[in-house]
């Protein structure tokens, strides 16, 4: 293949190498730091907020009983945009979807015994 390196790359965390710095600026350390990040655990269902709607937030969806997942967000309760629409989740799938600050999200399954939910702001 041309154009690739020779060489293999360092291994993550050696120096220089791996996703040790910023991904889209290799060598550069992340300097998101901030300690003001939220956590909250959603409740699994019709169309709603999460409690913090000032920030985006990233929404991690754990299945932990095979079914199907549908999710919609949007920027009005009607939330209009499905991002998974009826996939087949199996036992230790996760799922995340960024949700814009203050949008809505809808999730549904078919089996939600054993999901669970976590927001963080960011």
């Amino acid at each position: 293949m041309s154009g690739f390196p020779a060489t293999a790359l360092p291994p993550i965390g050696a120096a220089g190498g791996g996703l040790s710095g910023s991904y889209l600026n290799p060598g550069v350390a992340s300097t998101n730091t901030a300690a003001g990040a939220a956590k909250t655990a959603p409740v699994l269902g019709a169309a709603a907020q999460l409690a913090q709607t000032a920030a985006d937030a990233i929404l991690y969806i754990a299945v932990g009983t095979a079914g199907t997942l549908t999710v919609a967000i949007g920027p009005t309760a009607g939330v209009a945009n499905v991002i998974v629409n009826g996939l087949a989740a199996a036992i230790g799938d996760l799922y995340t979807i960024r949700l814009p600050a203050g949008w809505f999200v809808a999730v549904s399954t078919t089996t939600t015994a054993a999901w669970t939910a976590t927001a963080i702001t960011c």
